[in-house]
C-alpha cells in the first residue's frame, strides 16, 4: 500500500499506533515504567490473558483506573485490577450490579460469563465503607475474578502503577 492509496483511518491508526509504542518506550528507557504480562483472565475483555501492560509507578489512582499491586501477605505476585470506590466511597452490589455511594454505575467494559445469581460476595456484596488509604478493586471478568469481594479494600502503599499501554500480537497496541 502506497501513501497515496492509504485511507485518513489507516494514517490516524498508524499515527496512535506509534505514538503508544513511543510513550510506551519513553516510559520503560526513563525507569518510571516497567512492562508486565497479564496471565490471568480477571481483567478481559480489557485485557486479555497474555497481553503486556507498561504501568507508570504511582500511589495515586481513582474510580475506573486500572492499577497493578501486591497483595499484603502475597507480595511475590503482582495482580491487576480496576478500582471502583475510593476511601470515603460506600460501595455494594446487588444482583451483580455495582453501586457506590447510592448511585449504579455504568460499566460498559465489564464481563458477566454466568448469567446466574450465586450470592454473596460474587453476585451480592456490602454495603462497606471504604476505609482511609485503601481503595475497592474488582476485575472486569466479575464472575471470574478474585478481588476485594473476596479479600476487602487494597492498601494505597501496596500500588505498582497504572498502565498507559497495552498490546499483544493479536490486538496491537491500545490504551487500557
Amino acid at each position: 500500500m502506497t501513501d497515496a492509496t492509504r485511507t485518513r483511518g489507516q494514517t490516524i491508526l498508524i499515527a496512535v499506533t506509534m505514538t503508544l509504542g513511543a510513550l510506551m518506550l519513553a516510559a520503560v528507557l526513563s525507569g518510571n515504567g516497567k512492562s508486565y504480562r497479564n496471565v490471568g483472565r480477571s481483567m478481559e475483555p480489557t485485557l486479555p490473558r497474555g497481553s503486556y501492560v507498561t504501568v507508570i509507578r504511582t500511589k495515586n489512582a481513582g474510580r475506573g483506573d486500572i492499577v497493578l499491586f501486591r497483595r499484603t501477605g502475597h507480595e511475590k505476585g503482582i495482580y491487576i485490577k480496576r478500582v471502583v470506590a475510593i476511601e470515603g466511597d460506600t460501595v455494594e452490589i446487588k444482583t451483580k450490579e455495582l453501586f457506590v455511594n447510592g448511585r449504579k454505575v455504568d460499566e460498559p467494559y465489564v464481563m458477566h460469563e454466568d448469567d446466574s445469581v450465586i450470592g454473596d460476595p460474587r453476585d451480592n456484596f456490602g454495603p462497606l465503607l471504604v476505609p482511609a488509604g485503601t481503595f475497592f478493586v474488582l476485575g472486569d471478568n466479575r464472575d471470574n475474578s478474585a478481588d476485594s469481594r473476596f479479600w476487602g479494600p487494597i492498601p494505597r502503599d501496596t500500588l505498582i502503577g497504572r498502565p498507559v499501554v497495552a498490546y499483544d500480537l493479536t490486538r496491537g497496541v491500545w490504551r487500557p
